[in-house]
């Protein structure tokens, strides 16, 4: 397989979970209320609707979005250089 084709193909991969992850927020968004929970199986899974303007696991989350935002933007420019890098 080309090289371009896998790189295209991958490209095409990540940007349908994108966009699957970013449909199925908004329509939690817009179907359930604040702390609402649905159990998926009982007593064992449940799907909760639940805002974190952090990171994961809340990580800055008591921070200004303003530090969030450089915070997290300069993150992730470092780490598309050093994934460049390695490649």
């Amino acid at each position: 397989m080309r090289r371009s084709f896998r790189y295209a193909l991958l490209a095409l991969l990540a940007g349908t979970i994108i966009v699957i992850d970013q449909v199925t927020k908004l329509s939690i968004m817009q179907s359930m209320r604040l702390h609402e929970s649905i159990p998926i199986v009982q007593d064992f899974f449940s799907l909760t609707y639940i805002r974190n303007p952090g990171a994961a696991f809340g990580l800055l989350a008591g921070s200004s979005d303003a530090f969030r935002m450089v915070f997290f933007g300069v993150t992730s420019l470092i780490a598309l250089g050093l994934l460049g890098t390695i490649l």
